[in-house]
């Protein structure tokens, strides 16, 4: 995977300057949403189907951070700059009850994506190692947590003023009323962003799971 070109974002003209200023040196300038995602289709879908419900909600959210520009941005260089595609990077298990992170290219078709991402677990499991891949940027940093049902979450960050990449994560899936339910947290920088762009993403992914 190779980093992909970007542009700078000239903050005079960016309607969030103001906000961009506000919450650039807050010693803690990210937020938090957790929130529940109906995966009832997405489990019938792979059951169905044999894919694999892992890779099959990776394809969805790489392809939903992809439409929403606000996930897109990163700081660089103390400049604000976008990202053209965003690609994804998971922790991934391994037999020693160790992970490694695992990454995967965008791919717009949700079958090719999951071909590539079964081909890049194995690889990784061959090679073996951790391989964080600290100076790319246009990605997000996923975590899988299938042992509970969170209700909130916050990742280790190591405090670098310039560290922006988001970050997902997918906890137990659990029934509920009838449905069966993922809990999502999605974590942000605010000089970024704001809940309404997290909002957008929570509703975008949603309908991505209705309509495999």
């Amino acid at each position: 995977m190779t980093e992909s070109p970007y542009k700078v974002i000239d903050l005079r003209k960016w309607p969030r300057r103001e906000l961009f200023h506000h919450f650039l040196d807050y010693e803690d300038p990210f937020f938090n949403l957790t929130g529940k995602v109906d995966v009832s289709r997405m489990m019938a879908f792979c059951r169905e189907s044999g894919n694999s419900l892992f890779l099959t909600y990776m394809y969805l959210a790489t392809l939903t951070v992809n439409e929403i520009p606000a996930f897109k941005l990163r700081l660089l260089d103390k400049h604000l700059v976008e990202y053209p595609v965003i690609h994804s990077g998971s922790t991934i298990l391994n037999p020693d009850d160790t992970f490694s992170f695992c990454y995967f290219d965008h791919e717009p078709n949700l079958y090719k994506f999951i071909e590539n991402g079964r081909a890049a677990i194995l690889e990784l499991r061959a090679r073996g190692g951790v391989e964080p891949r600290d100076g790319q940027l246009d990605l997000i940093h996923c975590s899988t947590i299938p042992w509970l049902s969170f209700t909130g979450l916050k990742h280790a960050r190591k405090g670098d003023g310039e560290d922006s990449v988001p970050k997902l994560a997918f906890g137990r899936i659990f029934e509920e009323n009838g449905k069966e339910w993922m809990p999502v947290s999605v974590e942000v920088h605010h000089a970024l962003m704001d809940g309404l762009h997290v909002g957008r993403f929570f509703e975008r992914f949603q309908q991505k799971i209705n309509t495999l």
